[in-house]
């Protein structure tokens, strides 16, 4: 099931963070599965009151869950993105229509907008064709829902900065050290396997996942290691609710008649 993101500005309740819980965000941000202990001598906070806070602030609904990144280009996939425009009968069946797009096992995201768009859907498939057929079927059981649609293909990213910032101004990102570029990429079903586990809970123990993968739990450590090094995993991260701290997502899109190398550079700068 994909992430559901609002960006409608709808409200929640607020939530103040102290300098601690600043500071726990941030780390966690920049790496999830650094262990209570570690993150308590960072933070300068006994083992067990950061283990409090961390739970305190899931239970507040602000952290939201703790999950890989994943390089899926590395992997064979590519991102695939897919614009709704609801007609009026479709507005009264946003809600439910919003539920069934996440729930497309090949969603890693659905947004839902307040603009051109009503809701955007992030779709990760091995070719264009994939994709394609993933969307005919969706719009062969929900197409009269929709007045206008668009798709495109995600070609390239070009800034992946750290949230951690937003909460320490000061922080310094943790660069990966571990990071190898390898010229092929090689993974098996237990990896994949274990990414799943990861992805649901990345601060999940080796052991955990050693029972549903039915590997050592040394084994599925040096899986890890070797998919961070090789870049399939390109860092853990924390998520939360941005609109908890009042603080909302733009999107601004360009539309332009020709693009070159010249024009990239720009955009890049």
């Amino acid at each position: 099931m994909g992430e559901i993101i609002r960006l409608s500005g709808s409200e929640t309740l607020p939530i103040k963070l102290d300098l601690k819980d600043k500071k726990i965000m941030a780390i966690l941000i920049d790496d999830a599965r650094v262990s209570f202990t570690q993150l308590a001598k960072k933070v300068g906070l006994k083992r067990e009151t950061v283990d409090y806070r961390v739970k305190k602030l899931m239970e507040q609904k602000f952290i939201t869950g703790f999950a890989p990144i994943i390089n899926f280009k590395l992997l064979g996939y590519s991102f695939f993105e897919f614009f709704i425009l609801l007609n009026e009968a479709g507005e009264k069946k946003k809600e439910f229509i919003i539920k069934k797009l996440a729930d497309i096992p090949n969603t890693s995201g659905v947004l839902e907008y307040n603009d051109r768009w009503d809701i955007k859907q992030t779709i990760i498939a091995r070719s264009m064709e994939e994709f394609d057929s993933i969307n005919e079927k969706f719009q062969l059981e929900y197409g009269k829902y929709i007045s206008d649609k668009d798709r495109s293909a995600l070609l390239k990213s070009y800034s992946k900065s750290s949230l951690s910032n937003l909460f320490l101004p000061e922080y310094e990102n943790p660069k990966n050290s571990n990071f190898k570029k390898n010229s092929e990429v090689k993974f098996d079903d237990k990896d994949i396997a274990i990414l799943k586990y990861l992805s649901e809970n990345c601060r999940q123990s080796t052991y955990l996942i050693s029972d549903k993968v039915k590997l050592s739990p040394d084994g599925v450590g040096i899986r890890i290691k070797k998919m961070v090094e090789n870049g399939i995993i390109e860092k853990f991260t924390t998520f939360f609710d941005n609109s908890k701290l009042s603080l909302y997502w733009y999107t601004f899109s360009v539309q332009l008649r020709n693009f070159d190398i010249e024009k990239e550079k720009k955009i890049w700068n």
